[in-house]
């Protein structure tokens, strides 16, 4: 029952849409804008609710480090773990 749609918040001067009950950041490689971490911050300010997926880069830095901030202010702890099946001979 829900309706998947992209949201390029670079382009969405006014915010997130109104009609949007949640916001999914699955995976960001490249940083964020400021304007997008602020339309970001209203929108939570606001009673907006969102998921956020991080990846763990593995070649150092990160990705999307913009987001720390904005995640902290709204009492979200970001741990930097890796989770490694020990029975998997991938490795």
């Amino acid at each position: 029952g829900y309706e998947v749609k992209e949201l390029v918040l670079a382009q969405e001067n006014s915010g997130v849409p109104a009609e949007c009950s949640a916001v999914m950041v699955a995976g960001p490689t490249k940083s964020f804008f400021a304007p997008e971490i602020q339309r970001l911050d209203a929108y939570f300010a606001a009673g907006g609710r969102a998921v956020f997926a991080l990846d763990l880069n593995l070649k150092g830095g990160e990705y999307a480090p913009e987001l720390l901030p904005l995640l902290a202010k709204w009492g979200v702890d970001v741990r930097r773990a890796l989770i490694v099946d020990p029975l998997s001979r991938m490795f």
